[in-house]
Protein backbone atom coordinates (compact mmCIF):
# COMPACT_ATOMS: atom_id res chain seq x y z
CA UNK A 1 0.00 0.00 0.00
CA UNK A 2 1.31 3.38 -0.85
CA UNK A 3 0.49 4.75 2.17
CA UNK A 4 2.62 1.71 4.18
CA UNK A 5 5.09 3.19 2.38
CA UNK A 6 5.06 6.85 3.51
CA UNK A 7 4.91 5.76 6.68
CA UNK A 8 8.12 3.65 6.08
CA UNK A 9 10.93 6.23 6.30
CA UNK A 10 13.81 4.26 7.87
CA UNK A 11 15.24 5.34 4.40
CA UNK A 12 14.38 8.76 3.49
CA UNK A 13 16.46 11.69 4.26
CA UNK A 14 15.33 14.71 5.90
CA UNK A 15 13.50 16.31 2.77
CA UNK A 16 11.95 12.74 1.73
CA UNK A 17 10.46 12.58 5.20
CA UNK A 18 9.07 15.71 5.05
CA UNK A 19 7.74 14.85 1.29
CA UNK A 20 6.61 12.04 2.62
CA UNK A 21 4.48 13.67 6.16
CA UNK A 22 2.87 15.88 3.34
CA UNK A 23 1.59 13.83 1.34
CA UNK A 24 0.21 11.65 4.24
CA UNK A 25 -1.25 15.35 5.95
CA UNK A 26 -2.73 16.24 2.66
CA UNK A 27 -4.07 13.10 1.28
CA UNK A 28 -7.18 13.60 -0.86
CA UNK A 29 -6.21 17.66 -1.47
CA UNK A 30 -3.31 16.48 -3.56
CA UNK A 31 -5.85 16.43 -6.41
CA UNK A 32 -5.75 20.63 -6.15
CA UNK A 33 -2.52 20.64 -5.58
CA UNK A 34 1.00 21.11 -8.44
CA UNK A 35 4.10 19.59 -7.59
CA UNK A 36 5.34 23.30 -7.90
CA UNK A 37 2.81 24.29 -5.07
CA UNK A 38 4.41 21.09 -2.77
CA UNK A 39 7.52 22.11 -3.50
CA UNK A 40 7.13 25.49 -2.66
CA UNK A 41 4.83 25.02 0.84
CA UNK A 42 7.89 22.05 1.38
CA UNK A 43 10.65 24.65 0.42
CA UNK A 44 11.93 22.10 -2.05
CA UNK A 45 12.37 21.98 -5.58
CA UNK A 46 9.48 20.34 -7.69
CA UNK A 47 12.32 18.36 -9.13
CA UNK A 48 13.05 16.47 -5.28
CA UNK A 49 8.94 15.87 -5.59
CA UNK A 50 9.27 14.58 -8.71
CA UNK A 51 12.11 12.15 -7.67
CA UNK A 52 10.49 11.27 -4.59
CA UNK A 53 7.71 9.79 -6.16
CA UNK A 54 9.81 8.22 -9.05
CA UNK A 55 11.96 6.61 -5.83
CA UNK A 56 8.61 5.15 -4.63
CA UNK A 57 7.99 3.47 -8.15
CA UNK A 58 5.74 5.76 -9.99
CA UNK A 59 6.23 7.53 -13.37
CA UNK A 60 6.30 11.09 -12.00
CA UNK A 61 4.26 13.34 -9.62
CA UNK A 62 0.96 13.31 -11.21
CA UNK A 63 0.97 9.32 -11.56
CA UNK A 64 1.61 9.14 -7.28
CA UNK A 65 -1.42 11.18 -7.42
CA UNK A 66 -3.98 9.64 -9.06
CA UNK A 67 -2.54 6.06 -7.65
CA UNK A 68 -2.75 7.43 -4.43
CA UNK A 69 -6.03 8.94 -4.35
CA UNK A 70 -7.43 6.11 -5.55
CA UNK A 71 -6.19 3.78 -2.84
CA UNK A 72 -7.66 6.52 -0.06
CA UNK A 73 -11.14 6.21 -1.77
CA UNK A 74 -10.87 2.57 -2.40
CA UNK A 75 -9.93 2.25 1.42
CA UNK A 76 -13.11 4.75 2.62
CA UNK A 77 -15.48 2.32 0.96
CA UNK A 78 -13.52 -1.24 1.80
CA UNK A 79 -15.89 -3.68 2.54
CA UNK A 80 -17.81 -1.64 4.95
CA UNK A 81 -19.53 -4.66 6.14
CA UNK A 82 -17.63 -7.67 5.26
CA UNK A 83 -13.77 -8.02 6.47
CA UNK A 84 -11.93 -9.20 3.36
CA UNK A 85 -9.65 -11.18 5.67
CA UNK A 86 -12.70 -12.78 7.15
CA UNK A 87 -14.83 -12.16 4.92
CA UNK A 88 -17.78 -14.72 6.90
CA UNK A 89 -18.66 -16.08 10.93
CA UNK A 90 -19.11 -19.25 12.27
CA UNK A 91 -22.76 -18.68 13.27
CA UNK A 92 -23.68 -17.35 9.09
CA UNK A 93 -26.40 -19.36 7.72
CA UNK A 94 -25.50 -20.65 4.19
CA UNK A 95 -26.84 -17.77 2.26
CA UNK A 96 -25.67 -14.85 4.26
CA UNK A 97 -22.04 -16.47 3.95
CA UNK A 98 -22.80 -16.66 -0.13
CA UNK A 99 -24.27 -12.95 0.33
CA UNK A 100 -20.89 -12.10 1.57
CA UNK A 101 -18.93 -14.37 -1.08
CA UNK A 102 -20.47 -12.40 -3.58
CA UNK A 103 -19.67 -9.22 -2.06
CA UNK A 104 -16.44 -9.51 -1.64
CA UNK A 105 -16.81 -11.13 -5.74
CA UNK A 106 -18.32 -7.35 -6.54
CA UNK A 107 -15.48 -5.50 -4.21
CA UNK A 108 -12.55 -7.28 -5.89
CA UNK A 109 -14.04 -6.80 -9.87
CA UNK A 110 -14.57 -2.91 -8.86
CA UNK A 111 -11.10 -2.74 -7.30
CA UNK A 112 -9.24 -3.64 -10.77
CA UNK A 113 -11.71 -1.89 -12.96
CA UNK A 114 -10.76 0.96 -11.62
CA UNK A 115 -7.24 0.55 -11.75
CA UNK A 116 -7.13 -0.50 -15.19
CA UNK A 117 -5.30 1.81 -17.88
CA UNK A 118 -6.37 1.55 -21.98
CA UNK A 119 -3.24 1.69 -23.06
CA UNK A 120 -1.55 -0.73 -20.96
CA UNK A 121 -4.39 -3.14 -22.29
CA UNK A 122 -3.34 -2.55 -26.10
CA UNK A 123 -0.27 -3.21 -25.18
CA UNK A 124 -0.57 -6.41 -23.20
CA UNK A 125 -2.52 -7.27 -26.21
CA UNK A 126 -0.01 -6.60 -29.05
CA UNK A 127 2.42 -8.92 -26.79
CA UNK A 128 0.31 -11.87 -26.63
CA UNK A 129 -0.51 -11.67 -29.95
CA UNK A 130 2.74 -11.14 -31.51
CA UNK A 131 4.62 -14.19 -29.30
CA UNK A 132 5.48 -17.93 -30.45
CA UNK A 133 5.11 -18.92 -26.91
CA UNK A 134 3.19 -17.42 -23.93
CA UNK A 135 4.58 -18.31 -20.54
CA UNK A 136 2.76 -18.21 -17.12
CA UNK A 137 5.02 -18.42 -14.14
CA UNK A 138 2.90 -19.07 -10.90
CA UNK A 139 2.99 -21.88 -8.17
CA UNK A 140 0.17 -23.32 -6.17
CA UNK A 141 -3.25 -23.14 -6.60
CA UNK A 142 -2.44 -19.63 -9.17
CA UNK A 143 -1.23 -21.71 -11.15
CA UNK A 144 -3.91 -24.10 -11.85
CA UNK A 145 -6.35 -21.50 -12.11
CA UNK A 146 -4.26 -20.61 -15.26
CA UNK A 147 -5.98 -24.20 -17.04
CA UNK A 148 -8.84 -22.32 -18.94
CA UNK A 149 -6.66 -19.52 -19.93
CA UNK A 150 -4.28 -21.75 -21.59
CA UNK A 151 -7.15 -23.98 -23.23
CA UNK A 152 -8.92 -21.04 -24.60
CA UNK A 153 -5.80 -19.56 -25.93
CA UNK A 154 -4.68 -23.27 -27.85
CA UNK A 155 -8.61 -23.32 -29.12
CA UNK A 156 -6.95 -19.89 -31.29
CA UNK A 157 -3.69 -21.30 -32.25
CA UNK A 158 -1.60 -19.83 -29.14
CA UNK A 159 0.56 -21.98 -27.05
CA UNK A 160 0.49 -21.15 -23.56
CA UNK A 161 3.37 -23.13 -21.07
CA UNK A 162 2.64 -23.34 -17.25
CA UNK A 163 5.75 -23.36 -15.27
CA UNK A 164 5.69 -23.67 -11.54
CA UNK A 165 8.50 -20.91 -10.00
CA UNK A 166 12.18 -22.44 -9.49
CA UNK A 167 14.60 -24.01 -11.39
CA UNK A 168 12.71 -25.16 -14.50
CA UNK A 169 11.01 -21.59 -14.97
CA UNK A 170 14.50 -20.08 -14.68
CA UNK A 171 15.84 -22.53 -17.42
CA UNK A 172 12.80 -21.86 -19.30
CA UNK A 173 13.60 -18.15 -19.02
CA UNK A 174 16.89 -18.27 -19.86
CA UNK A 175 16.81 -20.25 -22.64
CA UNK A 176 13.52 -18.35 -24.38
CA UNK A 177 13.93 -16.56 -27.71
CA UNK A 178 13.05 -13.09 -28.50
CA UNK A 179 9.46 -14.13 -29.93
CA UNK A 180 8.48 -15.32 -25.96
CA UNK A 181 6.77 -13.85 -23.72
CA UNK A 182 6.03 -14.44 -19.98
CA UNK A 183 3.48 -13.48 -17.68
CA UNK A 184 4.82 -13.43 -13.61
CA UNK A 185 1.79 -14.22 -11.28
CA UNK A 186 2.73 -13.34 -7.22
CA UNK A 187 0.60 -11.60 -4.97
CA UNK A 188 3.43 -10.14 -2.62
CA UNK A 189 5.77 -9.61 -5.48
CA UNK A 190 8.99 -10.81 -3.12
CA UNK A 191 8.92 -14.59 -4.25
CA UNK A 192 12.31 -15.75 -5.21
CA UNK A 193 10.91 -18.51 -7.11
CA UNK A 194 9.25 -15.95 -9.32
CA UNK A 195 11.90 -13.21 -9.39
CA UNK A 196 14.92 -15.16 -10.32
CA UNK A 197 13.21 -16.00 -13.44
CA UNK A 198 11.92 -12.82 -14.06
CA UNK A 199 14.99 -10.76 -13.88
CA UNK A 200 16.77 -13.10 -16.14
CA UNK A 201 13.54 -12.48 -18.60
CA UNK A 202 14.48 -9.01 -17.87
CA UNK A 203 18.33 -9.32 -18.56
CA UNK A 204 17.91 -11.48 -22.04
CA UNK A 205 15.07 -8.51 -23.11
CA UNK A 206 12.04 -10.49 -22.78
CA UNK A 207 8.71 -9.07 -22.84
CA UNK A 208 6.80 -9.71 -19.42
CA UNK A 209 4.02 -8.94 -17.44
CA UNK A 210 3.43 -9.24 -13.98
CA UNK A 211 -0.43 -9.42 -12.02
CA UNK A 212 1.20 -8.58 -8.65
CA UNK A 213 0.16 -6.43 -5.71
CA UNK A 214 -0.92 -2.94 -5.93
CA UNK A 215 1.40 -0.19 -5.00
CA UNK A 216 5.74 -0.79 -5.35
CA UNK A 217 7.12 -4.32 -5.14
CA UNK A 218 10.40 -6.11 -6.26
CA UNK A 219 8.22 -8.26 -9.18
CA UNK A 220 6.94 -4.81 -10.53
CA UNK A 221 10.83 -3.37 -11.28
CA UNK A 222 10.97 -6.73 -13.17
CA UNK A 223 8.17 -6.40 -15.86
CA UNK A 224 7.26 -4.56 -18.81
CA UNK A 225 3.91 -4.38 -17.84
CA UNK A 226 1.85 -4.83 -14.34
CA UNK A 227 -1.75 -5.24 -13.65
CA UNK A 228 -2.20 -4.96 -9.96
CA UNK A 229 -4.90 -7.95 -8.40
CA UNK A 230 -7.21 -6.34 -5.84
CA UNK A 231 -4.49 -6.20 -2.50
CA UNK A 232 -7.51 -6.55 0.26
CA UNK A 233 -5.96 -9.89 1.89
CA UNK A 234 -3.12 -10.21 4.41
CA UNK A 235 -0.44 -12.70 2.88
CA UNK A 236 -1.16 -15.57 5.68
CA UNK A 237 -3.94 -14.73 8.17
CA UNK A 238 -6.97 -14.61 5.68
CA UNK A 239 -9.68 -17.22 5.67
CA UNK A 240 -8.74 -18.24 1.30
CA UNK A 241 -6.92 -16.54 -1.15
CA UNK A 242 -10.33 -14.99 -2.73
CA UNK A 243 -9.60 -11.87 -4.14
CA UNK A 244 -5.83 -12.90 -5.68
CA UNK A 245 -7.50 -16.30 -7.30
CA UNK A 246 -10.43 -14.28 -8.89
CA UNK A 247 -7.96 -11.52 -9.73
CA UNK A 248 -6.03 -13.67 -11.85
CA UNK A 249 -8.88 -15.25 -13.25
CA UNK A 250 -10.23 -11.66 -13.98
CA UNK A 251 -7.28 -10.92 -15.68
CA UNK A 252 -6.39 -14.00 -17.51
CA UNK A 253 -9.85 -13.87 -19.13
CA UNK A 254 -9.38 -10.20 -20.33
CA UNK A 255 -5.98 -10.97 -21.90
CA UNK A 256 -7.39 -14.11 -23.95
CA UNK A 257 -10.99 -12.00 -24.77
CA UNK A 258 -8.29 -8.69 -25.77
CA UNK A 259 -6.03 -11.24 -27.66
CA UNK A 260 -9.15 -12.66 -29.65
CA UNK A 261 -10.40 -9.28 -30.18
CA UNK A 262 -7.68 -8.53 -32.34
CA UNK A 263 -8.18 -11.04 -34.91
CA UNK A 264 -11.78 -11.70 -33.81
CA UNK A 265 -13.67 -12.71 -37.33
CA UNK A 266 -10.50 -15.53 -37.97
CA UNK A 267 -10.12 -16.16 -34.10
CA UNK A 268 -14.17 -17.18 -34.05
CA UNK A 269 -14.08 -19.12 -37.23
CA UNK A 270 -10.94 -21.13 -35.73
CA UNK A 271 -12.65 -21.49 -32.67
CA UNK A 272 -15.69 -22.89 -33.77
CA UNK A 273 -14.02 -25.18 -36.47
CA UNK A 274 -11.75 -27.03 -33.98
CA UNK A 275 -14.75 -27.26 -30.79
CA UNK A 276 -16.79 -28.63 -33.66
CA UNK A 277 -14.56 -31.09 -35.16
CA UNK A 278 -13.23 -32.59 -31.60
CA UNK A 279 -16.48 -31.98 -29.31
CA UNK A 280 -18.58 -34.54 -31.69
CA UNK A 281 -20.35 -36.20 -28.98
CA UNK A 282 -20.64 -33.59 -26.70
CA UNK A 283 -24.80 -33.02 -26.56
CA UNK A 284 -27.46 -31.83 -24.22
CA UNK A 285 -31.46 -31.94 -24.25
CA UNK A 286 -31.12 -28.59 -22.50
CA UNK A 287 -32.48 -26.01 -24.99
CA UNK A 288 -30.74 -23.32 -23.13
CA UNK A 289 -27.31 -25.03 -24.10
CA UNK A 290 -27.71 -26.09 -27.64
CA UNK A 291 -26.43 -24.32 -30.39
Amino acid sequence: MIADQLNDQRKFNDNEKRIADYFLRKEEDLREISARKAAQELYVSPSTVTRFCERLGFKGYPDFVRQYCHELERRKHEFQDVNANYPFHKEDAGKKVAEKVVRVYKDVLDDIEGLLKEEDLQKAAAMLSESRIIHIVASGSYLSACGPFREKMMKIGFNVALEAGGDLAYYTAANAKTDECFIFLSYSGEVKNTLRPAQKAREKHLPSISLTSYGDNSLRKLCDLNFSVSTREKMQSSLGDYSMTLSVIFYLDLLYSLVFQKNYMANSMKKKQLTKEFEVNRKSDNPILKD
